[in-house]
């Protein structure tokens, strides 16, 4: 499938009209001025250990492709950044669609005169290496570099790609101090915007023109909880809709040609593909395996369970997430061993087989980036999955991992949105986890006698956490059951007894029981009894310690942990101080704390639940998500006080 533009007549005439800019560039090779020479730290950024000075590119239109030109200056604040001073360029190499070429690069410093000094890389010192399928990269070192050198070079992106121009990101792993994008596109080219980033959006929302400029940009760095940071840099790109040519013919004239492609047309395009075709219409290998696998009086619901569990047994995934299939279904059969696009085409196959509506779906992974869903780019996606409507639900597939039931995709697929390739009705489908991801935990606390108390948990796995649980389990066998650690000081504990149930059936919920008893002398004997009534907690430590946070927090799926207590006050004893009972709420609903305790008579009991509801929490409420994890940690260590009557 082509997605790019060859129209050299058409070019020749834009090109006659393309605008040029008045102001002069913004940086000028060489040419440094006494304040940058002059910066040691960043203004608006005191921990950085280097700045981008400056980062400025052009676009312009050639005879027959698109020339994109950029000169990038950085400063070397501290010895910790040499890492700047190694250089690569990627660039696409597949149908010889881009180049890099008019590559020049220098280390500039001050001599004991105050005079600059440049310091120019050979052109024999800049290489070309292969990097991955389909890309090459341009590779440099600067030389004398050392504190408070400055650094720069520019080089120019030929490329034959008219559909997608090269987007430019205002933002890098280090501050910048200005960053400039010029686009020199003339008017017979009708280019569509695509721009993320708040600071974009606000400057520029209702702004039309071909220059887009940002000054003080922070740095865009990794921080935990987020799956690609870049999901959320200042970002410009651009997609061709048409363009107007000369029409053919005595009588002249303009007409305008349409070359954007809809998502309705990617996905015709993709399910008469050979690369689809050659799983999806192959009925007859699907028809024995079907027959043997289910019966006429099975339910839709039980069918799809039962070919989804073959499959995901039959079939090994080797790793690689893929939109295209690497060999064909008889080589899948033979080796059963194959990418995400060939265990789920597989697995559609045989749905459909079964009499059920399956599709394959289009999806990119959590760390691969979000989806543009106003650009119909077939780059955007990395991997397949299945996309399977019975009468109660639509549910989404991913047989890439045996230990998952089929109502379970893989948490790196829970990406927003998928879109499915249904030849009556391609759609946009969100992504949802398919069930609930929870734990639950029962404790039973015998204190009959205080010197040698008795634990008994009964714990209660769904959804990923089971996922996870499970997998422990299968590695570690029953070593990995007494990993969890109560949560009572002073007291040595081991594990008497353990029983897991369901651990080879993903369909199920992971059942767990627990038995401690206790070992060597406890404070317990003495005529004060302190004891933490949540003994098992997820929450020992807040990993959110960064003070502040640039990024949103995202979470891998909703998830709910509630804790149980029953306990009975020993005889001879009393009650001499309790936690008093408590409900959080998040602002915007986002999680939710509840906390309650209650006594009648000798016995007390404890409900706590802990639930975060949403996968997204904006970085504006991050000061409120690290009180709630210092808040729920708290509670979970205040103690009930036992006095001896």
């Amino acid at each position: 499938m082509k997605h790019f533009l060859h129209c050299s007549q058409a070019l020749l005439f834009w090109c006659i009209v393309t605008p040029l800019f008045s102001q002069p560039a913004p940086i000028r090779w060489g040419k440094v001025s006494d304040q940058e020479m002059q910066i040691k730290v960043c203004p608006f950024d005191s921990a950085a250990t280097a700045i981008v000075l400056c980062d400025y590119g052009q676009i312009k239109m050639g005879y027959g492709n698109i020339l994109i030109e950029r000169h990038r200056r950085i400063k070397i604040l501290d010895r910790k950044a040499q890492e700047y001073a190694n250089v690569s360029v990627p660039y696409y190499v597949k149908n010889n669609l881009e180049k890099i070429t008019h590559v020049q690069a220098q280390t500039l410093t001050v001599d004991s005169k105050g005079k600059v000094i440049a310091h120019e890389i050979p052109s024999n010192q800049i290489f070309d290496v292969d990097n991955q399928e389909n890309w090459r990269e341009k590779r440099f070192t600067f030389p004398q570099v050392e504190v408070g050198s400055i650094i720069e070079y520019r080089y120019t992106t030929v490329s034959e790609n008219f559909t997608f121009l090269e987007g430019w990101t205002f933002q890098s792993e280090i501050p910048t101090l200005h960053s400039e994008l010029r686009a020199m596109i003339p008017e017979g080219l009708d280019y569509r915007l695509l721009m993320q980033g708040r600071r974009l959006l606000q400057k520029y929302e209702k702004v039309n023109g071909n220059q887009w400029a940002l000054d003080n940009v922070p740095a865009l760095m990794q921080e935990s909880h987020v799956a690609n940071y870049w999901d959320y840099a200042e970002k410009i790109r651009f997609q061709l809709a048409g363009y107007q040519k000369a029409k053919d013919g005595i009588g002249g004239g303009i007409e305008y040609i349409t070359t954007m492609t809809t998502w309705e047309k990617l996905a015709e395009e993709l399910l008469t593909n050979d690369n689809y075709t050659r799983y999806l219409n192959r009925r007859g290998q699907a028809k024995e395996v079907v027959a043997a696998l289910t019966s006429t009086a099975d339910l839709p619901a039980m069918r799809l369970q039962k070919i989804y569990n073959y499959v995901k047994s039959q079939i090994r995934w080797d790793g690689k997430h893929r939109i295209f299939t690497d060999q064909s279904l008889s080589s899948l059969l033979e080796t059963k061993t194959g990418t995400s696009a060939e265990v789920n085409l597989y697995l559609a196959l045989l749905l459909r087989e079964a009499g059920l509506r399956a599709n394959p779906a289009l999806i990119s992974t959590r760390p691969h980036g979000k989806v543009q869903v106003t650009y119909p780019l077939l780059s955007q996606f990395n991997h397949v999955v299945v996309c399977v409507k019975t009468e109660e639900q639509e549910y989404l597939l991913d047989a890439t991992n045996p230990l998952r039931p089929y109502n379970l995709l893989d948490e790196d697929d829970l990406n927003e949105t998928a879109y499915v390739l249904d030849k009556a009705n391609p759609h946009w489908m969100d992504i949802k986890t398919g069930t609930t991801t929870r734990k639950v935990t029962s404790a039973e606390v015998d204190l009959s006698n205080p010197t040698k108390p008795t634990y008994r948990f009964s714990e209660r796995y769904e959804g990923y956490l089971a996922l996870e649980r499970r997998l422990q389990y299968l590695q570690h066998g029953k070593k990995a059951l007494g990993r969890e650690l109560l949560s009572t000081e002073h007291q040595d504990f081991k594990l008497a007894d353990s029983e897991a149930k369901h651990t080879d059936n993903p369909d199920e919920a992971l059942l767990i029981t627990l038995m401690y008893q206790s070992e060597g002398a406890t404070n317990a004997a003495g005529s004060i009894i302190y004891f933490n009534p949540v003994l098992l907690s997820e929450f020992t430590e807040n990993p959110f310690k960064q003070e502040k946070r640039n990024l949103p927090v995202e979470l891998d799926f909703p998830v709910t942990y509630t804790f149980i207590l029953n306990l009975k006050v020993p005889d001879g004893y009393q009650v001499q101080e309790m936690p008093q009972s408590v409900l959080m709420k998040f602002p915007g609903e986002l999680a939710e704390f509840r906390y309650h305790i209650s006594r009648k008579e000798n016995l007390i009991q404890l409900l706590s639940t802990t639930s975060f509801k949403s996968t997204t929490i904006p970085n504006e409420y991050y000061d409120h998500l690290r009180a709630f994890y210092d808040q729920v940690i708290a509670k979970h260590r205040e103690v009930i006080v036992l006095k001896k009557i």
